[in-house]
């Protein structure tokens, strides 16, 4: 019973991460089948996670001052990663700011992120990230 309220909760965790397009969606169709799974319960709570780090993380300019920020999120795709340090205040998360890296840009820049337009060009949620301090990318 617990378990099956802890998935639940997992499933609710994800359809708020695919409401805001931090998901592409055929990301978010194999995590809510493998929610149905064997590795359903594990799976739950790496996903609530996820959202928690998205909750909690800092919003639009609390971080411009702050020397070495940390990323909180991270998108890849190919040869292209994007490190978010901060998200939207808005309601409906569009966009946010981090650090972008890729071959075509080996140095990486910093800027605002469209996580709609990433994720729609299949960028995925890197649903085992740790937080970790920019600079640790950068090098």
């Amino acid at each position: 019973m617990i378990n099956d309220i802890r998935i639940l909760q997992g499933a609710q965790a994800l359809g708020w991460l695919e409401a805001r397009r931090l998901l592409p969606r055929g990301e978010f169709l194999a995590l809510a089948q493998n929610l149905k799974g064997e590795e359903g319960l594990e799976i739950a709570e790496t996903i609530k996670k996820v959202w928690q780090t998205f909750e909690t993380m800092p919003k639009t300019y609390d971080t411009r001052e702050v020397e070495n920020t940390t990323a909180h999120l991270h998108f890849f795709t190919g040869s292209w990663d994007w490190y978010i340090t901060e998200r939207d205040v808005e309601t409906r998360q569009l966009q946010a700011f981090g650090f972008v890296k890729s071959e075509l840009c080996p140095d990486g820049e910093w800027g605002y992120i469209n996580l709609e337009e990433i994720t729609r060009a299949g960028a995925e949620l890197d649903l085992y990230f740790t937080p970790a301090p920019v600079s640790t990318f950068t090098a």
